[in-house]
């Protein structure tokens, strides 16, 4: 937009440069503000060279330009921000996500450079809190979130919310505005305790200085929603994605997108709560009214068909959920192109559908399309890409095709090294996968010193007792059980029992799943002790796990029913003895 702004104004300056009368106002007024852009490098090379020129030609003084660059640092355009920010509220205007936007015209790393370039050179003439300085650099952030840089979106959006902060105050729009895009980050990482206290926070100064059913408050409700819904908190997600509806329904009407947006998210609440009529129901009537209103082509349409896909996908209704997948996969190939983002996303989708099916082969064939697409499109680097090729080695390991899993394993390892850095959480996360893949082809040793490693690298950058260092300290004690080490494999056993209790006790916030695993070390070490000959110790652990089973699972549940059976046998073999 820049660009093209500042090449309108190169057009009116051809079209006027042959006049004759260089101090007829209009061409005096385009040149000043060509000089303008030019000073500040907005949308334009910062050229000096060409300023002394365009001065001189057109009789045009260099203070005149500086009182121009002064009055667009005392001038706010709050104003009109703030007009673009309640049509966008009042879900009237469709915003750009740059990241895709650029990455779709291949133009990505074109636009992250002369976005730098501008805020730099505008932070130079402005000051870094100016608006246009503060606005660019939230397009940035963008950019870097589209790319999964988490830690340069987040360090970018907190200098934007700071500069607001102290330029406009705590509580103003706009200010609240980019808090809320921070708990969209939040968000998109997961980190929905953070989200959560953040959101809290917004909507209680909302409600202080906006009126009652005002759009920034509806957003606010609805995505502190969506945030419950993660948690798994679905019954107050449920009261308040209602509450925003009714709102929204009399406010907006009930064919209005904002409304459609919240019954979406409603719908997944619905889902989550096991009432699959109600939701299927108002699933079909949001997609309904969204072919009615936007039409079927819209792609907020094609999303809602894509979100009941997944729905059906996941509450086993396989037959259904692959008639909507393959056609949206139809749709969007006509509509967008076959290697557009959301086509992609589609074929991803229907592969999911096609592996509970078993048809392996189908799903395989679309996860290397998947796969081929992304490099070519995004690059091999990319976040996308990357999450290919983990999805495809993944499904080679479950495959019990070791070797191929092993090959992509080891390329997307030296990528993310490369990109990330080697004790990134997704390096090691890609690490452990390969550690993984060396235990499925008992290349024990192996997988011993890599999970060695991973152990080491966790420990130092997330501390003993998280659960990625757990769940190390146990696949250790595996790989030495699979060698017959017996005392490796009880010592390393213990220390994840250990640090998996310290956890539990230091409050984790799943203790459900954190409890499950704990059990499940216990087994383990039961097992250790029976192969060491101790088979009074083994009998009295496996109790303690029998016990636990009992009360967390239940009597019917078949690893109780296993570990009963496991303990009557050992019994037997006791008393045999």
């Amino acid at each position: 937009m820049r660009q093209y702004l500042t090449s309108c104004l190169e057009h009116r300056f051809y079209k006027y440069r042959c006049s004759q009368d260089r101090e007829n106002a209009t061409i005096q007024n385009i040149v000043l503000q060509l000089l303008v852009c030019s000073r500040l490098g907005f949308g334009t090379a910062r050229t000096y060279l060409r300023i002394e020129e365009l001065l001189l030609q057109y009789m045009l003084s260099k203070n005149t330009v500086l009182a121009e660059v002064e009055k667009i640092k005392t001038t706010s355009p709050i104003t009109h921000h703030s007009i673009l920010q309640d049509l966008y509220d009042k879900g009237s205007l469709e915003t750009i996500e740059f990241g895709q936007f650029y990455s779709e015209h291949n133009i990505l790393d074109e636009a992250k450079s002369q976005l730098k370039a501008e805020i730099s050179h505008l932070t130079s003439e402005l000051g870094d809190s100016a608006l246009v300085v503060q606005t660019l650099k939230g397009q940035l952030a963008a950019i870097l979130l589209f790319e999964a840089d988490w830690t340069g979106a987040e360090i970018l959006q907190e200098q934007v919310i700071e500069s607001y902060k102290q330029t406009l105050g705590d509580t103003h729009r706009t200010t609240l505005s980019e808090l809320q895009r921070l708990s969209f980050l939040y968000g998109e990482q997961e980190r929905w305790d953070e989200a959560e206290q953040l959101q809290i926070e917004i909507l209680a100064t909302e409600k202080e200085v906006l009126d009652k059913n005002h759009a920034h408050i509806l957003i606010s409700m609805e995505y502190l929603g969506t945030i419950y819904h993660e948690q798994g908190r679905s019954e107050e997600a449920e009261l308040l994605q209602v509450e925003v509806l009714q709102v929204e329904k009399e406010v907006f009407g009930e064919d209005h997108r904002r409304t459609l947006l919240t019954m979406d998210g409603l719908t997944a609440t619905y889902w989550g709560l096991d009432k699959f009529e109600k939701a299927q129901r108002l699933h079909l009537q949001v997609i309904e009214t969204a072919k009615r209103v936007l039409g079927e082509e819209h792609p907020e349409t094609m999303g809602y068909v894509e979100s009941l896909a997944a729905a059906l996908r996941d509450q086993g209704s396989l037959h259904e959920a692959e008639d909507l997948e393959l056609r949206l996969l139809e749709l969007r190939k006509r509509v967008l192109g076959h290697e557009h983002h959301s086509t992609i996303r589609s074929m991803e989708n229907l592969a999911k559908v096609y592996l509970k099916q078993q048809r392996l082969e189908e799903a395989e064939s679309l996860k290397v399309q998947v796969l081929q697409v992304r490099r070519r499109a995004l690059g091999e680097e990319h976040a996308e890409t990357i999450l290919a090729m983990h999805d495809l080695g993944a499904f080679y390991s479950a495959q019990e095709r070791f070797d191929e899993a092993e090959e992509l394993e080891l390329k997307l390892i030296e990528i993310l090294r490369r990109t990330h850095g080697s004790e990134h959480p997704k390096t090691l996360d890609s690490m452990m996968w390969l550690a993984t893949t060396y235990r499925g082809q008992e290349r024990w040793a192996e997988a011993q010193q890599l999970f060695i490693t991973l152990y080491e690298a966790y420990n130092r950058v997330l501390g003993e007792e998280d659960w990625e260092t757990i769940i190390c300290m146990h696949s250790i004690a595996k790989t030495y059980y699979a060698q017959q080490l017996w005392d490796q494999s009880e010592y390393w056993e213990l220390q994840a029992i250990d640090a998996s209790k310290r956890a539990l006790d230091g409050g984790m916030t799943d203790v459900h799943a954190f409890h499950a695993f704990t059990v499940s070390f216990m087994q383990g070490l039961a097992f250790t002790y029976k192969q060491k000959g101790d088979t009074g110790g083994a009998i009295r652990l496996l109790e303690d796990v029998k016990s636990e089973q009992l009360v967390y699972k239940g009597p019917d549940d078949t690893k109780t029913k296993a570990t009963v059976a496991t303990l009557k046998e050992w019994a037997q073999e006791l008393e045999g003895v």
